[in-house]
């Protein structure tokens, strides 16, 4: 049997409080825990009832998945009534396990995490007069990505000719744009239009614009971004030293008159530089790190730029770039997010890329765009913490966990779906929409831009194809799978690898398992245990061993091709009641 503990926090509106239960018998913590000395009230019904999946529809790329679920309380009493008048929305909750043996373990050093998240709601259930409960819906951490990404707006306040702001009839409220990695021919926009000078990435705002507890900042002298400041310079991380994104490079810039490019001059040195000093007639100058960019003369069109960001310090990877969003934007400390799964994702897949964010954008979605293009995926683990692997051909892959040892009498496929399209046919092919145009000019470019330029610059997209014909011979009904990415260079090799995924059959099975079940496969000779009354444990499945992305492999005695296959976990569904354990595999 196992003892679960559970700590939730919540306002009662006038401050916070932090609730504490468990399972039977209740948990009462030494002077030495943390809480100490804290009796928890045993109301544990159903500990945990909860799914994390990677994507939905049996898929392994799209939009990654919340993971949710509930907890039940016993409230037949009534002595639970009263939560319903508490806050609990966004509030974080833990729930933690441990073998019920009797032992005294300290808390919570000696327990284990099962789930980090927060409470969505409560629902009251009240069946009879005598009866009742409280659920408990949970969202794991994916819910706290569901939040606009912290981007500055322009005050509107310039003094001309001087000022970087706009004016209230122009840029007044506006966002701020936000260049990340390596984006082409975006559409400039000029802050202050005495001095001709434009925004390519200019000094954003961080997650202190919309701060409210200031208090809750633990580290707050390290804080670098006050209500638009510039997100720049220097940062040590478990990789070494990485510098804040933000601003422009000042190599690798083209800025382009209705097509035409322009002459690059010297960088300037800060603002006083930028707004004091103009660039020769058709030549321009750039203040890297506050990513501005300034004009010598009137242009007599539409003001366009290819440009990178973060003045070159960093790769313009897919690993690198998530990293400087959750450091950098959502101010999370490196412990909230796993570096070396980032590192080994740029290390994977190192094709350039780049986003311009223009809007509102939410940081989920922006994280979905990023992993889609080099086929990842994103989730958070028991402890709370953001992890993220690649998706690769399981059979090529080591094992994490091996389980086929409980294969016999323990597992149940309840699905099985052959391939990756509709219907379970495989994809004869594979196109990825990359090195995006941000602005597409089909009329107002000059007589003297190139027959080159004025062809790339009508396509909003250049494509890549990868096509499996022994497939589509094979699968009459096969489809393709179209993708936009934010590939800033040739993506052909990621598009080849795609398709060896999904041009060949894949299955999708649902396992059921019995946490409970002895694995007796390793114990042959039972007569050899000299003294078979002392054992207290049949080696029982430790459910909090596996997460998404592991490797296991499956073993149906040969039927199907599984003698033993490996397979990618891509759900997680515990049932703590039931003692049961679902895990969605692929492969």
């Amino acid at each position: 049997m196992k003892a679960y503990a559970l700590e939730i926090q919540a306002h009662t509106g006038s401050g916070l409080t932090t609730l504490c239960f468990s399972t039977a018998p209740p948990l009462v913590t030494a002077p030495t825990d943390t809480p100490p000395n804290v009796t928890f009230d045993r109301r544990i019904i159903q500990p945990g009832n909860y799914q994390v999946q990677a994507f939905s529809n049996g898929q392994t790329y799209g939009k990654s998945q919340v993971g949710y679920g509930e907890i039940i309380l016993r409230n037949d009493d009534g002595a639970l009534d009263y939560l319903m008048d508490y806050g609990f929305d966004g509030r974080p909750c833990v729930l933690r396990m441990r073998e019920d043996d009797g032992s005294i373990l300290p808390y919570p050093s000696g327990w284990k995490t099962v789930f980090t998240g927060t409470i969505d709601h409560l629902e009251p259930e009240w069946p009879s007069y005598n009866d009742g409960t409280i659920v408990m819906s949970l969202r794991d951490g994916m819910a706290g990505l569901h939040v606009k990404l912290p981007l500055a707006v322009y005050a509107g306040n310039n003094a001309l000719p001087y000022g970087l702001e706009g004016t209230p009839s122009d840029l007044g409220g506006k966002t701020k744009p936000l260049l990340l990695g390596t984006c082409f021919n975006m559409s400039l926009q000029c802050v202050n239009t005495s001095l001709l000078i434009y925004a390519v990435s200019p000094p954003a705002g961080g997650l202190c614009d919309t701060v409210t507890d200031w208090d809750a900042i633990a580290a707050f002298d390290s804080v670098a971004d006050f209500f638009g400041s510039v997100v720049s310079g220097p940062v040590i991380t478990p990789l070494g030293t990485e510098y804040r994104r933000g601003g422009c490079s000042s190599t690798g810039i083209t800025v382009y008159d209705s097509g035409v490019p322009l002459t690059q001059g010297a960088d300037y040195t800060d603002e006083t530089d930028l707004q004091t000093n103009a660039p020769a007639a058709g030549y321009f100058r750039v203040l890297p790190a506050n990513g501005y960019v300034r004009l010598g003369s009137t242009p007599a069109g539409q003001v366009t730029c290819t440009a990178s960001d973060n003045n070159g310090h960093d790769a313009n990877t897919a690993g690198s770039i998530i990293r400087a969003v959750l450091r950098d934007y959502m101010q999370w400390d490196t412990s909230k997010f796993n570096i070396p799964e980032l590192a080994a994702l740029d290390a994977a897949c190192n094709i350039p890329i780049g986003q311009l964010i223009t809007q509102d954008t939410y940081v989920d979605d922006l994280l979905d765009a990023i992993c889609n293009t080099v086929g990842a995926c994103y989730y958070f683990d028991g402890l709370g913490v953001f992890r993220i692997f690649r998706v690769v051909d399981p059979a090529t892959q080591n094992a994490d966990i091996p389980i086929s040892g409980y294969t016999v009498g323990a597992f149940k496929a309840n699905s099985s779906v052959a391939g990756s399209g509709a219907g379970g046919v495989p994809n004869y092919q594979i196109r990825l929409r990359q090195q995006k145009n941000y602005t597409v000019q089909t009329s107002g470019l000059a007589g003297s831009s190139t027959a080159a330029w004025r062809s790339w610059v009508a396509q909003e997209y250049r494509e890549n194809v990868s096509t499996s014909t022994s497939c589509k011979a094979k699968h009459l009904l096969s489809t393709e799978i179209a993708l936009d990415t934010c590939f800033a260079s040739d993506g052909q090799a990621e598009s080849d690898r795609r398709l060896g995924l999904y041009s060949v059959r894949r299955d999708l099975l649902d396992l059921e398992i019995d946490t409970e079940l002895w694995n007796t496969n390793p114990l042959m000779d039972w007569d050899a245990v000299s003294n078979f009354d002392a054992v207290t444990s049949f080696d029982q499945l430790d459910f909090t061993a596996f997460r998404i992305g592991q490797i296991v492999p499956l073993d149906l005695g040969g039927r199907f091709g599984y003698s033993p296959k490996n397979m990618l976990i891509t759900g997680i569904t515990p049932d703590l009641l039931q003692k049961k354990l679902t895990l969605t595999v692929w492969g």
